[in-house]
């Protein structure tokens, strides 16, 4: 009789293993609220991206489309995580996804997404890390203005060219922009951002309760449950974590190591993207992640060959990468989500 028992048992789950699955992982696709993948260039602010893409998420339809600027949540978290350090650290890589949203919380407004374009200064063909670093030469040429009258000429044709430009200056008046570079490099760079968004201050409001933002890591050893509201004292099941957002059709940050996109299997560093969406394929979940490396799926080099960006094993989609549940679930470090 038990062994009767046993054998319906095993009958019920290959019968009902893949109805179960499929429930689990029903297909819900996000993507499309947050339009095109944001591009972080050559810096690595992939976290800032993440904060800024869940905040988006999270105002979608209050700001009527319009999405939080990256580069002015990196800056100002680098002020406010370095400004008890001397020298210039206002363009430091890497960061925490809860605390960068922290920060723009306690802003309690944002820029919008295609200023990102005016923070780096315009006009010039540089990557986003060399057009960051023009602010220096900025804040050295205000300094040595009044010293001689060729630090007064260097100063003003440096002026005229990024004006010119259509850089990030001529979004502010010059008064307001001397006040800013008279003040030391770091956080004339915050000044200067702020001014450029105040004209956004009331559009694109901030207030999000920090019991609100889930952040959580493969080693912890308790967490707060969403179903049951309360805290859990056990390790957290980071993928069941992703799959209830994902569930309630909201989008999930994800730190992870790198290797499980990137094309180099040794490379160890982490990263932080999206995951925006998922479906079942065969039996197995996978998930959207969305990427913070530009639309392009590949690069031409010099012989005008297109190189792929992303590893065989993933597929990607104008910037859209998607990857199986299994590996994502092995190269998983945590993640965070503002709930809905």
């Amino acid at each position: 009789m038990i062994l009767k028992n046993l054998s319906l048992l095993a009958l019920s789950v290959l019968l009902l293993g893949a109805p179960l699955a499929e429930a689990y992982c029903s297909t819900e696709d996000m993507s499309a609220e947050l339009g095109e993948v944001r591009s972080q260039g050559n810096i690595g602010w992939c976290y800032a991206n993440t904060a800024a893409d869940l905040i988006s998420y999270k105002y979608r339809k209050q700001w009527n489309g319009f999405q939080a600027s990256a580069i002015f949540i990196a800056l100002g978290y680098n002020y406010k995580q370095n400004s008890s350090e001397p020298g210039s650290y206002i363009f430091t890589e890497g960061g925490d996804i809860r605390a960068a949203i922290n920060y723009a919380n306690e802003i309690g407004y944002s820029c919008p997404r295609p200023l990102d374009n005016v923070f780096v200064l315009g006009g010039f063909n540089l990557e986003i890390k060399q057009k960051l670093y023009i602010a220096e030469k900025l804040k050295s040429l205000f300094d040595k203005r009044l010293t001689s009258s060729d630090g007064w000429k260097a100063w003003r044709d440096y002026l005229y060219d990024l004006q010119q430009k259509k850089s990030i200056i001529s979004r502010i008046s010059e008064e307001d922009l001397e006040k800013a570079l008279a003040l030391e490099l770091n956080l004339a760079v915050v000044e200067i951002a702020k001014g450029i968004c105040q004209p956004y201050k009331d559009n694109m409001k901030i207030s999000i309760q920090k019991s609100d933002i889930g952040r959580y890591f493969s080693d912890d050893t308790e967490y707060y449950d969403d179903v049951l509201k309360q805290r859990v004292m056990k390790k957290p099941d980071l993928m069941e974590l992703i799959d209830r957002q994902i569930t309630a059709k909201n989008v999930v940050g994800i730190d992870y190591e790198i290797k499980l996109i990137s094309k180099d299997p040794k490379d160890s560093d982490s990263h932080a993207s999206v995951i925006v969406g998922r479906e079942m394929r065969a039996g197995q979940c996978y998930y959207k992640i969305r990427n913070s490396w530009g639309p392009e799926c590949g690069f031409e080099d010099a012989t005008g060959k297109v190189i792929p960006r992303y590893n065989a094993k993933v597929e990607c989609s104008e910037g859209h990468v998607w990857v199986k549940g299994t590996d994502l679930k092995a190269n998983l470090s945590s993640i965070a989500y503002i709930r809905p």
